[in-house]
């Protein structure tokens, strides 16, 4: 049976609201028979054979016993199972009511998003899915049909009991792999990059908090972009670093201190792809089931 699910939508001042749902489970009632009045098996048995020969006509005989099914036993494995359907139903129905408060005010917990007047809020898409392979779902969202100012892309984790909490806020561009690994592209590309490459932050999964850490902020030089004899030009190509000669050098910032200064340190294709591979490995690039933001599949959320 479906078990009836409330869920609150709190506010809070801190960092990030919560969304709590929680279930009441009915109660059963059990009549204990004390002990004393209990009869011994075999005292039952013969008790009921004796009522029963009394109503019994000298031609009738008892009825031939029936067949019954055998009664399944409950078992660990049962229990936890059951446990489980619970609290993916609470945390469907969390995340239900987080989507339905989105559509509704165009804000994602703390922050308000405008959309545009002539855009189609229903053009921005969610989806269910183990992003961080932590063994249950997440709500993702690609809030991208707006101006750029607005634009965002949120994972948001929930626990068995509903509360529901943001694992990371960043772009809407996001690349996602299947162990776990996120990369999200830059809402600008700088202006070095060129034509072949965009900037972008790879983020992977911390279990301990919960939430995804930046590892990195990767953007690149092409050597096109600014040629060497282009007089006009200030800028010089470190061909110093490209020993490859693939035309192209990487940049990797690592903090956000390193954002903010100038890059210094070009690194050569092959020292870019050694750190990429550190993260991705043999992951393969996963297609999520995305869908419109529409109430219509918003209550198919079950």
């Amino acid at each position: 049976q479906d078990v009836p699910v409330a869920v609150v939508v709190t506010e809070s001042e801190s960092e990030s609201d919560t969304v709590e749902a929680s279930f009441i489970p009915q109660e059963i009632p059990v009549e204990f028979i004390p002990a004393s009045e209990t009869a011994a098996p075999s005292e039952k048995v013969t008790a009921a054979a004796t009522e029963l020969e009394t109503f019994l006509t000298p031609n009738e005989t008892a009825p031939e016993a029936v067949n019954t099914l055998p009664v399944q036993e409950t078992t660990q494995e049962s229990i936890a199972e059951s446990a489980s359907e619970t609290d993916l139903s609470v945390q469907k129905a969390a995340y239900r009511t987080v989507l339905e408060t989105i559509l509704k005010s165009h804000a994602f917990q703390n922050e308000r998003f405008e959309a545009l007047n002539d855009s189609d809020i229903a053009e921005n898409v969610f989806a269910l899915y183990d992003v961080d392979s932590d063994g249950t779902e997440e709500l993702i969202i690609r809030w991208s049909n707006t101006n750029s100012a607005s634009v965002t892309g949120v994972i948001y984790g929930c626990d068995n009991e509903g509360n529901v909490y943001r694992e990371l806020q960043t772009t809407p561009y996001m690349r996602f792999y299947s162990n776990g690994i996120i990369e999200a592209d830059a809402v600008h590309n700088s202006a070095l990059a060129g034509k072949d490459f965009w900037a972008y932050t790879l983020y992977q999964y911390d279990s301990s908090s919960q939430t995804y850490q930046s590892a990195g902020y990767v953007d690149a030089w092409d050597k096109t972009v600014f040629e060497e004899d282009n007089s006009e030009s200030q800028e010089t190509f470190p061909d110093y670093a490209d020993i490859s000669h693939s035309g192209m050098v990487y940049f990797i910032c690592r903090s956000s201190e390193e954002m903010a200064s100038e890059f210094s340190d070009p690194l050569d294709i092959t020292e870019y792809q050694v750190w990429h591979t550190s993260f991705i490995g043999g992951a393969s690039e996963v297609n999520l089931p995305f869908q419109k933001f529409t109430q219509e599949n918003i209550a198919e959320i079950k």
